[in-house]
């Protein structure tokens, strides 16, 4: 969106009243807002990840004490614990 954006304002500047067109910036306003709003919830999440898999990652030798097998690592992608 940014780089439209730009190109828009290129081409505005350039062809000043012949480029009638809708500014991109207002034709694209609900959408960034949206596109933020999305980041906003992706960055919250990853922060919610880590500190998950931190508090797994302090607490691992107590999860393997009560559990019946060892826990993988949470280097693997593949990370499950069973109990």
């Amino acid at each position: 969106m940014d780089e439209e954006e730009a190109k828009d304002n290129e081409y505005r500047s350039q062809f000043r009243d012949r480029w009638t067109c809708t500014p991109s910036r207002e034709l694209t306003t609900n959408l960034r807002a949206t596109s933020n709003k999305y980041m906003d919830k992706l960055r919250i999440a990853r922060n919610s990840d880590e500190l998950v898999r931190q508090k797994i990652e302090e607490n691992l030798p107590h999860i393997e004490s009560l559990s019946a097998t060892k826990v993988k690592s949470l280097r693997n992608p593949c990370f499950f614990i069973f109990f």
